[in-house]
């Protein structure tokens, strides 16, 4: 199955392309864009960043992730949103990026998350999503809280941000089908 264009009311979620991992590249160099992202992608050399994106699919297969490039109607990225699916266990652990800073806190990344959660939940059998997340990043827990997403669980210690030197500790959240067609 082709991974499908979303369209929202400002953005439009699309399958990422190869040409797009210049915008990631300079995010993953950004300390302040990758604070609270994974840390295995910050200071990736833009070879690296190619090979990453050479291997991404632009069709859906078991087991694989699946990658959208967020982008505003005016063909500007802002940023990527995903999912590594489990698809025999009807699941996936999403993650999301708005690299460019001008774009923050102004709802773009509610709005992709909204156009995602809706997507996954509606056209695969996925039943139930789950994100991680640093305990430092207050704003985003709000916006999965806000979204339907229960805390589940804190895996203490599990992050190691090599931009803060810390280790820090991880909340894991979750939503189920049911609970997304409620909210």
């Amino acid at each position: 199955m082709k991974i499908k264009k979303i369209i929202g009311s400002r953005l439009i979620l699309r399958p990422v392309l190869l040409e797009d991992s210049v915008h990631y590249f300079r995010w993953f160099q950004d300390p302040e864009a990758m604070r609270f992202f994974g840390q295995k992608y910050y200071q990736m050399s833009q070879p690296e960043v190619e090979k990453y994106f050479s291997t991404l699919k632009q069709s859906i297969n078991l087991d694989e992730e699946i990658m959208w490039s967020i982008e505003l109607k005016n063909g500007s990225i802002i940023g990527g949103i995903g999912i590594q699916p489990d698809f025999v266990n009807q699941c996936g652990e999403l993650w999301i990026l708005i690299g460019e800073k001008e774009y923050w806190c102004q709802g773009y990344g509610r709005e992709a998350l909204q156009e995602i959660m809706d997507h996954l939940f509606m056209n695969f059998s996925i039943h139930r999503l789950e994100v991680t997340v640093t305990t430092l990043f207050e704003k985003a827990i709000g916006l999965y809280e806000s979204l339907g997403f229960k805390r589940e669980g804190i895996r203490r210690h599990s992050d190691y941000n090599r931009i803060s030197g810390n280790f820090e500790d991880e909340i894991i959240m979750g939503i189920l089908k049911d609970e997304w067609e409620k909210n």
